[in-house]
This record gives C-alpha cells, structure tokens and sequence, in this order.
C-alpha cells in the first residue's frame, strides 16, 4: 500500500502503537523515534539538523550521522511492519544542502489523518483565533534524567513511567525525557553530557548516597547541576543520609515527604504508578513556574 506524509498526530497515534510493544518500546530507536515524532512542526516535518542533535547527540560527524540515521530508519521500519504498522522515516534528497536546511518526515498509511483534522476543526471550529492558535502550539521540552549507574534499571523505570503520564496528561508540552549519559558512540563523555545538559528545559535528578558518589555525576554533571538549580527536579531514589552535604540540592525536592523513595516502593505496581503521576503533575507545575 502507499504511504503518505502524515499529519504530527497521525505519527503520534503510531508512534504510541509502537511503544506499546513490551521490547521495541523500551529500544534506543523507539526513544529516536519519539524524539523525532515531538521534533515534527504543524506540517509534519522536523529539522534534519536537529534530529541529529537531539536524537542521535552528534553533528560533528554528518556522514556517520546519516549514515546511523538511515540504520534506524530501517530498524524501525522493519518492527514497525511486525507490529502492523505502516511506518517509514523519510528525509529529503538535498544532499548537498547543509542539515540545517534539510528536513525529515514520518510516512505511513494516513488513514487517520483526515478523520484527526476533522476532530480538530470540530475542537477549536467556535474558538476565537488567539486560543486556536495556542492550541495548536505546543511547546517542545526536553528532560534530562541524572542518576547513579548502580541505579539505572530503577532510574529507567521510573522514566518510563513518568513519560507516559506527561504524554496522557499534559497538552501544552511535549516531553522528550533522556538519560544524562546515553552518549553516542565515539563521542567525547564530558562535552556530550554537558552539551546534553546544557540543552535541556529540566534536570530530573533521581538522588541517593550512590547518586553523589557515581563519577560520572561528580566528574560531569555535578559542577552544571550547581549552576542551574532553577532547572533541577529532586526525587528520592533510594535512602540515604538526607542531613548530609548535599551542596545546591538542599531544599528542592519535588516530595517534600523525606521518606518518600522511589525505591523502596518495591515491586507494588500502584504505588509506581501514582509516584509517576504525582511526579508528572510537580514536573508540569516546575516548568511553569520557570516561565512565570
């Protein structure tokens, strides 16, 4: 069947199909795909420059770059199909062109496009134009998540949830949410983190005694996060000594309940759940108030 370009809530309707999958949902191109997806303008194209410095974290190489670009495209394409889905990445055939002038779209069977219109005309059809106009903005924002590598598989988690009900529950953002050292291969670790922290809307940092001693957060991160305390959301990860030397963290945890960990919730689900929807809605009032 032919695809078509497809409209930003179009792929945003496939792209929750396919993170739905219990193994592909939780792959690095799934994370590529949902970065690309909230990088799509109201015409459905996204920045092929800043693809590649928001999804893939390098521009230094543009060969290797596309080169790792047309990789996952393929990848995606091939699970999309398992899954039913008709989904291809495209970019444009301006090779000669710089990247920043160059674009990249998601095609795919657009059956869903005329019926989301319709419901969108419907939505805002008896609205003034100052109010269609910001609903049809919604503001990109990226988070980066700061944690202990002893404590990924937690932070991971947690993250995942987290995305989710930013995703459910909050209209005027698009969140992309990354971990603070997912680096791309043959990338310099210190500049690509603090170009990674440098380029983010809001820190999440998941805090413990391993959180303050994990070198790469001591040799990397911690000197930026001081510096930028307004952009900083705490959360608990596990328990530690609270009264101790915690430098620029003091004061600014999302819970202000000591004793609420996300780790110690352990395997109960609902308690997960809620500290993930707890912490979505403290995420959205940060933000907020950053812009107040």
């Amino acid at each position: 069947m032919p695809t078509k370009k497809l409209h930003p809530k179009a792929a945003k309707a496939a792209l929750d199909k396919f993170l739905t999958h219990p193994k592909y949902g939780k792959s690095v191109n799934a994370r590529r795909l949902e970065i690309i997806v909230g990088l799509l303008d109201e015409q459905g194209n996204a920045n092929l420059l800043k693809v590649i410095q928001e999804a893939f974290e390098d521009d230094s190489d543009t060969a290797k770059s596309l080169n790792t670009l047309s990789k996952t495209a393929k990848d995606i394409e091939k699970k999309a199909d398992s899954l039913g889905i008709n989904l291809k990445l495209v970019k444009d055939s301006y090779k000669s062109k710089e990247l920043a002038q160059r674009s990249l779209w998601l095609e795919g069977d657009d059956l869903k496009t005329a019926q989301v219109l319709e419901a969108m005309s419907k939505e805002v059809g008896d609205q003034p134009d100052s109010k269609i106009q910001n609903k049809a903005r919604s503001r990109d924002v990226k988070m980066v998540v700061c944690y202990a590598k002893k404590e990924k598989d937690k932070a991971v988690c947690l993250m995942d949830k987290l995305q989710e009900h930013l995703r459910m529950n909050s209209k005027q953002y698009r969140f992309s949410l990354q971990l603070f050292d997912e680096v791309a291969p043959g990338s310099e670790t210190n500049k690509a983190i603090e170009q990674k922290l440098q380029s983010a809307n809001l820190i999440l940092i998941l805090e413990s005694a391993a959180f303050h001693s994990d070198k790469k957060i001591t040799e990397y991160a911690l000197d930026f996060i001081g510096k930028n305390v307004s952009k900083l959301c705490i959360v608990g990860c596990s328990i530690f000594n609270v009264n101790g030397n915690r430098g620029h963290l003091e004061g600014l945890e999302c819970f202000t309940n000591k004793s609420k960990f996300y780790n110690e919730l352990e395997e109960d689900e609902n308690k997960k759940m809620q500290f993930a929807i707890t912490l979505a809605q403290k995420v959205v009032d940060k933000l907020e108030g950053i812009q107040e």
